[in-house]
């Protein structure tokens, strides 16, 4: 038994550990062109897990592309009698990701997409998910970059401190499973999302909250085809949610609660739409509820607060709809959608509707 022991442990260390340090940065290079840089590839014999310390992939230029402290994936030895794969840990570390559009269509891992060889279609393959049980899975990012280079305009922005933990996530487990996200956007709004998912019923519910998210990076995206500079506006939004993307598609909503506050929007261009902009202090929605069952949505109240509005009439130019205007760019003619059945009418009712402090010129 002892010898069989110490031949496992060379095997590993005289063996496995040197594959690992160099078979991947090969097989990377030899199949997508790209490189794989790491401080080390660690196998423990005792727990059966892998880490990697210090990997990068840079783009063929040498840019930036995607980069991780650590990563570690420990396979369970209870996958020898549990159905599927079972893994007591996956676990990734400050991770730094470049997505970047460098045109129409193409991104900068497009490449490595295209380098993927297509597996032949058998009649043998059941469809469906994996077997696959996660103990613990962590996913930690450090930065975020998204940005887009292919537009006149280039655009960019970006997230941080992105933390996933999901405790007991499977494939094959039915009984909903905690999870918790979180992150902070470009100019400090705050995601927190934290519910329960089962993935074999197709069934998640929690409770979604966004803080103070700016939208001026929402404007930025579509900056191209506005006539309209929006200098400032955050966006609040918790509630409580049911989703079932089964059979049967159904969501509900309860406990919403929707704020808009500090919207500032003047005329991109101030020559052509003088003395035309639009403000307002706060849109708060109070007591959401939503069910797609019923096809019907309450609001308990809707109150806006300061809203200011200034604008001209002259012939036929109405400044305040030129601001607002949208032009999209022209896409390829599609052929025109068959007229789909009738759909039975939503209803929906508010409780109180209130306007203070508006002020029009």
């Amino acid at each position: 038994m002892g010898v069989l022991y110490l031949s496992y442990l060379a095997l590993v260390i005289l063996v496995l550990m040197p594959l690992l340090n160099t078979l991947p940065h090969w097989y990377l290079k030899e199949n997508f062109k790209r490189d794989l840089h790491t401080d080390l590839v660690l196998f423990n014999p005792f727990t059966i897990s892998v880490e990697v310390r210090g990997a990068a992939i840079p783009e063929p230029d040498g840019a930036a592309f995607a980069a991780v402290d650590k990563a570690r994936v420990n396979l369970s030895l209870s996958s020898l009698w549990h159905p599927g794969w079972v893994f007591d840990e996956i676990l990734v570390e400050e991770l730094y990701l470049h997505i970047r559009q460098i045109a129409p269509g193409r991104f900068n891992f497009t490449d490595m997409l295209e380098a993927i060889p297509e597996s032949p279609p058998s009649d043998d393959d059941e469809p469906g998910l994996p077997g696959l049980t996660v103990g613990e899975f962590r996913f930690g990012a450090r930065r975020i970059n998204l940005s887009d280079d292919s537009r006149e305009t280039p655009f960019s922005t970006h997230y941080e401190g992105l933390n996933i933990v999901v405790k007991d996530l499977s494939t094959i487990i039915e009984e909903g499973k905690p999870y918790e996200i979180s992150a902070s956007a470009e100019s400090g709004g705050r995601l927190h999302w934290k519910g329960t998912v089962s993935i074999p019923l197709s069934r998640s519910d929690g409770r979604l909250s966004l803080e103070q998210v700016s939208l001026t990076p929402f404007w930025r995206f579509a900056e191209p085809w506005l006539n309209l500079e929006l200098q400032q506006g955050y966006l609040n939004l918790a509630g409580n949610y049911r989703l079932d993307w089964g059979d049967n598609f159904s969501y509900a909503i309860d406990g919403g609660e929707l704020a808009v506050r500090g919207i500032d929007v003047v005329a991109k261009d101030p020559a052509a739409l003088p003395e035309t902009s639009f403000s307002l202090s706060a849109l708060t929605v109070d007591g959401i509820a939503v069910d797609s069952l019923t096809q019907h949505a309450d609001i308990a109240s809707i109150q806006v607060t300061a809203p200011a509005i200034a604008g001209w009439l002259e012939g036929e130019t109405i400044s305040l709809q030129q601001l607002f205007a949208v032009s999209l760019p022209a896409s390829e003619a599609e052929p025109e959608p068959e007229p789909a059945e009738p759909q039975a009418a939503w209803t929906a009712s508010v409780g109180k509707l209130a306007l203070a402090e508006g002020r029009i010129q």
